[in-house]
């Protein structure tokens, strides 16, 4: 059986997807999610732009959520372009990139306003397109990623990451070993050492991970035959 160590909480049907293609799989959380609970008031813009799930889940428990009266953002990712949706939010157009979404705004809407809702760790890809291009843009911080380093003491086949900051986290007190490494994005991968050689998800989702961690195993399970 394939050991994995992925770190962030898997739902229940990832985790059994894993099991029926014969992967255990053990879940630790190396960040924490805290909401920025003193949001100050902001200028309304045309439209918001949210990167992650993260910025939307921490804004919609906030006070300031309810005096949000235009509810038209550009996002990026699937999941993030879905929970906007099913918070009746219209979402004009979403991106696996934050430079893809930047591009896109230069192209279509170069004289418009907007307002990103962000992590205290977000990249600079977005609002750097946004200040070189001079459009008129904030940022509005909700949340906030405490690393939360664990000690693994235990040997893993793969080690699964989903965020530069999980990265940072696992090598405050870990090494890697001959570990597998899959990571959802570019900008994941970017994190970890140049040394370390990693396999890359098609797209930046957790099932794309799953798929690519289940492939690479099995051609390796092959390889040896």
């Amino acid at each position: 059986m394939v050991h994995l160590l992925s770190t962030k909480q898997l739902s229940p049907y990832q985790i059994q997807l894993f099991s029926q293609a014969g992967f255990s799989v053990e879940a630790m959380s190396f960040i924490e999610i805290i909401p920025q609970r003193d949001i100050p008031p902001f200028q309304p813009s045309d439209f918001y732009l949210f990167t992650s799930q993260n910025a939307f889940l921490s804004l919609i428990e906030n006070p300031i959520y309810k005096i949000i009266s235009s509810k038209k953002a550009f996002c990026v990712g699937e999941k993030t372009k879905k929970l906007l949706k099913n918070n009746h939010w219209n979402v004009i157009a979403s991106f696996e990139y934050a430079h893809e979404l930047g591009s896109y705004l230069i192209d279509q809407y170069q004289e418009a306003s907007f307002t990103l809702f962000c992590g205290d760790r977000r990249l600079d890809t977005l609002p750097n397109i946004m200040k070189k291009n001079k459009i008129k843009f904030q940022e509005i911080l909700t949340y906030r990623t405490l690393l939360t380093p664990i000690k693994v003491e235990k040997l893993f086949d793969g080690i699964l990451f989903f965020s530069p900051s999980a990265v940072e986290s696992f090598l405050q007190v870990n090494h890697f070993r001959d570990e597998h490494i899959f990571c959802i994005g570019s900008t994941t991968q970017k994190a970890l050492p140049k040394e370390i050689n990693s396999y890359l998800a098609k797209t930046p989702t957790i099932e794309s991970v799953q798929e690519c961690c289940i492939n690479i195993f099995k051609k390796t399970k092959n390889d040896k035959k």
